[in-house]
């Protein structure tokens, strides 16, 4: 067995040179346009193919992706798992939809991914909203509200939950807990683990994953925290769900025509895990930690740890997240963010009160000569006052966590109503037609379905969000 099956049997496809009668147009390179042929070079694009009986098909897999599949499940203790070049977006959808039907109820914290209504609008479930952690100190929603989860389940008695784990910012909740109510009340878990697909090899964290915890699925952005290319993910398969639904769905939401330098960078993802995550993993951690321990110490900066996390409710933080605030210092975290990127630092997020930084496999101590110096010269102009013109907004909307609105009528039956374009300034009392999910990260604000206020209008004004909204026409409008 090799190491990277799909990998080999490109590399063994590429070395008989074969001329190509079949699509990419491109034809390993030959026709690709000059100034694309110069950047990426004609030994990256042999690798741009299409499925076939020497690379296998991603819809009906028998060979190489097969076995690359396989193995990846293996190395995750999952039954069966699935590569997916359309995101973690389309498995989070294909879980969703073989876990619920139309008018089901699907429990799900307020800090879902917009893929989440999307497959509530395709799979015609009805959400019931969770109330989540939101950290006035920080500006951000740390995660999900395990106890506030399990008590609309126990109400609802939702047909399944969807849960978001670890956060966007990297808190991570008592998982456990609420897997053992949904195995109770025999509703079936499901978890959106994007950020968390290097979790399962930190041995602090390990306990803490979906699969370890006995969750039916989940889906994991290999491209975010490990080594596989934008755009690529996979999902995970505990057999709690049935398996030829589950792949129906997948062929819906997955492109027919797969790329297979993304498949290739999953495979490839995938043997680097097994063979020398644990020592990289372990290194970003402790590189994480020295930069944090760095920054906390200079005069202005607060940088998120586990006790502020265990303070906010929240069980545990990812150690390879850094969320760092100025604002006592005098800076909002957009300010914080144009400062680094004028240094050549691009932040993964900016909000109103602290930015994101990720430290993955791929850094290492050379990172510091750059880091923390850049860090300790704007800890000096902290220090000097230096004002901040939007620093009054950011620690209003920082206090002030998003209003969770009124759910009127079922994401799908809103997206499929008649509708009509109208000012937010003037939208209120109607209903969304709309989701409105600013990326990233892409948490919705507002949902198809939903009543639209006052308090909704100010907030999304308050964000920046201006313009048109769709809303319900006739029937849409509540007196």
């Amino acid at each position: 067995m090799s190491a990277m099956p799909l990998l080999a049997a490109l590399d063994r496809l590429i070395q008989d040179k074969p001329y190509l009668m079949q699509t990419p147009g491109h034809k390993m390179g030959r026709g690709a346009p000059e100034d694309l042929l110069a950047r990426f070079g004609r030994a990256t694009l042999c690798y741009d193919m299409c499925e076939g009986q020497e690379l296998d098909d991603l819809h009906n897999p028998q060979g190489a992706l097969a076995e690359a599949q396989a193995m990846l499940a293996t190395h995750y203790g999952a039954d069966a798992s699935f590569f997916l070049v359309n995101g973690s977006t389309a498995g989070v959808q294909a879980l969703l939809c073989t876990a619920c039907g139309p008018k089901d109820a699907l429990v799900l914290p307020r800090l879902a991914h917009r893929s989440a209504v999307s497959g509530l609008i395709t799979a015609g479930a009805r959400p019931v909203w969770a109330p989540i952690k939101w950290s006035c100190g920080w500006g951000l929603p740390l995660g999900m509200d395990v106890t506030a989860t399990i008590d609309v389940l126990r109400s609802s008695r939702a047909r399944a939950v969807l849960a978001t784990n670890p956060s966007y910012w990297g808190g991570i909740c008592d998982l456990s807990r609420l897997a053992v109510v949904c195995q109770d009340m025999n509703s079936t878990l499901i978890v959106d683990e994007a950020w968390g697909g290097h979790l399962h090899l930190l041995p602090d964290y390990a306990s803490r994953t979906a699969l370890a915890v006995g969750a039916a699925g989940c889906v994991q952005s290999a491209h975010k925290t490990l080594g596989a290319l934008n755009q690529a993910a996979w999902l995970h398969s505990t057999g709690r769900l049935p398996l030829e639904e589950l792949q129906e769905w997948l062929r819906i939401f997955q492109s027919s025509s797969p790329s297979y330098l993304l498949l290739a960078s999953l495979d490839a993802a995938r043997a680097q895990l097994a063979s020398h995550g644990h020592a990289l993993l372990k290194r970003a951690a402790a590189l994480a930690q020295e930069i944090a321990r760095t920054v906390a110490n200079w005069p202005g900066f607060r940088v998120m740890d586990r006790a502020d996390a265990q303070n906010e409710g929240i069980a545990d933080l990812d150690p390879c997240r850094l969320v760092i605030s100025a604002l006592d210092g005098g800076w909002s975290g957009w300010k914080l963010a144009s400062e680094l990127l004028s240094a050549g630092v691009r932040c993964e997020l900016a909000g109103p009160g602290s930015v994101l930084l990720l430290i993955t496999m791929a850094d290492d101590e050379s990172i510091l000569p750059k880091i923390t110096p850049l860090f300790q010269r704007l800890s000096r102009r902290l220090e000097s006052g230096e004002p901040d013109e939007h620093l009054s907004l950011a620690r209003s909307l920082c206090l002030s966590p998003p209003p969770m609105p009124e759910v009127v009528m079922a994401p799908r039956e809103a997206f499929l109503a008649d509708a009509s374009p109208c000012r937010l300034s003037q939208a209120a009392g109607k209903v969304s037609a709309s989701l409105v999910a600013p990326m990233p990260p892409g948490l919705p604000l507002l949902c198809p379905g939903e009543l639209i206020t006052d308090d909704v209008i100010d907030y999304l004004a308050r964000c920046g969000c201006q313009g048109e909204i769709r809303v319900l026409t006739g029937d849409g409008i509540v007196d």
